[in-house]
């Protein structure tokens, strides 16, 4: 990030070539940068001219689709998607509008394409199956009440009642 934000300024005031710069930022969208890190080589790619380095932002897109896959992957935004949808096709719609408001806010070139590859690579449908056909399995208590428990049932949950907190949760 530090790095990032030295070459930025290095490059803005004329110190270092864009060859230089290009150099750094190929080594830099290998290295999987993070949301922050994408923010600051958004401003050093825009340091180049779009006709001579579309390659370059080409990349920047890759970089940012791969990124986006990746939090999605981790924390799927269902709140954000699901609310109002009423269908999968309505779920699918929304989570492409989101990728590419979250695309553009890291400076995609091509913010509706981004969002098109990352909806390509993530299963939205499953996300919604899962959002609104599973429901929580509790354990059925009242039938455990009635019926009498060996010395070697009870015995595990007196000796740790700590896992049976957790066993409930």
């Amino acid at each position: 990030m530090n790095s990032a934000r030295l070459l930025l300024w290095a490059l803005s005031n004329g110190v270092i070539s864009q060859a230089n710069a290009e150099i750094f930022l190929e080594g830099a969208f290998a290295n999987d940068p993070g949301h922050d890190e994408l923010l600051v080589l958004n401003e050093i790619v825009k340091n180049f001219d779009i006709a001579g380095y579309e390659w370059l932002y080409d990349a920047y897109d890759e970089v940012v689709t791969a990124h986006l896959i990746a939090s999605v992957e981790d924390e799927f935004p269902d709140a954000e998607v699901f609310s109002g949808s009423s269908s999968q096709s309505t779920a699918r719609r929304r989570f492409i509008e989101l990728m590419d408001e979250k695309a553009g806010e890291l400076g995609a070139y091509d913010s509706s394409s981004v969002a098109d590859s990352v909806a390509g690579d993530v299963d939205v449908d499953r996300f919604y199956d899962k959002y609104f056909s599973e429901t929580e399995r509790e354990p059925d208590y009242e039938a455990r009440r009635g019926r009498p428990m060996s010395l070697t049932e009870a015995l595990p949950k007196i000796i740790d009642p700590i896992d049976d907190l957790f066993a409930r949760t």
